[in-house]
């Protein structure tokens, strides 16, 4: 991972807002965090289905002094956003 924020909409920013969106954006040197899987001649490439499981492994502090503990819960995410595509724009 490289960085872990709250954001108000789910998108990034270099600005951190209290929002109810918990952004998390993977290192794009880390090998586990391509979507990209190689194909082949006759197929090219594959997108693989994005899921994330993350555990809260310690409390966290909200600015405004409330507080909430760590769980052993696991939430599960199946939704991304993809910059790259989403910001591609077709010049003709």
């Amino acid at each position: 991972m490289k960085k872990i924020y709250s954001n108000t909409r789910p998108e990034r920013t270099d600005i951190v807002k209290d929002g109810r969106f918990v952004i998390i954006e993977l290192n794009p040197k880390d090998s586990g965090a391509s979507l990209r899987l190689e194909g082949n001649d006759e197929v090219g490439f594959q997108m693989k289905k994005a899921t994330s499981k993350i555990t809260q492994k310690e409390d966290i502090l909200f600015t405004n002094g409330k507080k909430i503990g760590k769980s052993i819960a696991i939430l599960e995410n199946n939704k991304t956003r993809n910059l790259i595509v989403e910001n591609f724009k077709q010049f003709v």
